[in-house]
């Protein structure tokens, strides 16, 4: 052939094709065909090396280093047993509650059952005005 001279053959020894534009391993620093250019491809022991270490470097760490703890807000409802990460005050009462008492009507906050007593009065008084207006139009 007359372009021999031209490119490398691949150092992969179960292919040894020759390749016109060979690719250049930086790791093990041999030349490869472009079906063996990747580390994976051609097995590079100094690339799985690596990552071998940088796998236990990672288990390390995650052993070595303690779970912060997560501070925890308990819903204010009596029997809910549900906690939140982040606490959910109430706008009228203030108190903390889970996401499914977070509303003044599931909890029955104390504003609501202040403003229950007093619309009962409204109601009665609007009632009697009613009545008194009724028997002097008779």
């Amino acid at each position: 052939m007359e372009f021999e001279d031209v490119g490398r053959h691949c150092e992969l020894e179960s292919c040894r094709r020759h390749d016109y534009l060979p690719f250049y391993c930086q790791d093990c620093q041999k030349y490869y065909c472009l079906d063996h250019r990747e580390q994976v491809a051609h097995q590079c022991p100094v690339y799985l090396e690596k990552q071998k270490k940088e796998q236990e470097m990672i288990k390390s760490k995650r052993k070595s280093k303690p779970k912060a703890k997560v501070k925890k807000y308990p819903c204010g409802v009596e029997g809910c047993k549900k906690c939140n990460q982040v606490p959910i005050y109430c706008q009228k009462c203030g108190g903390n509650f889970c996401l499914a008492h977070r509303y003044p009507e599931s909890h029955q906050c104390r504003s609501l059952l202040n403003n229950s007593l007093k619309l009962p009065i409204k109601q009665i008084v609007n009632k009697e005005t009613n009545l008194f207006n009724r028997i002097l139009r008779h």
